[in-house]
């Protein structure tokens, strides 16, 4: 999703090459978060651009996505997809590709080459660790 970067980071730009009427509907999952990127991307994206965001909330988008593709209509205009179904879905065609043309050079300077996609942007990255402690811990043993 590429439109917090338009929102954050050329107002001017932006207004110049988005201004317009209309809405986008983007799917997010509720709660803190979706009023968060409301208060801090789509408020700002509107109030510069004019185009409005209407934000439908869904607990995860694929299965959505997948049905919607599958009925030849599409609801959503940008979803939230977890890395691990996008190259399935990527491979079935389920995306437009973006026209990364609309945004200046500046904007695109902060978005990391690598998660800039032909069809999405990856939003955020998370990780898991194993660690463990400095201490020994005394094994087992089985008697045979």
């Amino acid at each position: 999703m590429t439109i917090p970067v338009v929102a954050r980071n050329t107002a001017a730009f932006a207004s110049d090459r988005l201004a317009g009427s209309g809405e986008v509907i983007v799917q997010s999952v509720g709660g803190g978060f979706t009023q968060g990127i409301r208060k801090y991307v789509w408020d700002p994206f509107t109030k510069t651009t004019g185009i409005k965001i209407i934000d439908l909330i869904a607990d995860v988008a694929e299965p959505q996505v997948k049905a919607m593709n599958a009925a030849g209509r599409v609801d959503w205009d940008v979803a939230f997809i977890q890395g691990s179904q996008y190259p399935t879905m990527d491979a079935a065609g389920m995306f437009a590709p973006i026209d990364y043309s609309v945004w200046d050079a500046e904007s695109l300077e902060r978005v990391p080459a690598a998660v800039r996609l032909k069809n999405g942007v990856a939003v955020f990255g998370t990780a898991q660790l194993l660690a463990y402690g400095g201490r020994r811990v005394a094994s087992h043993r089985s008697c045979s």
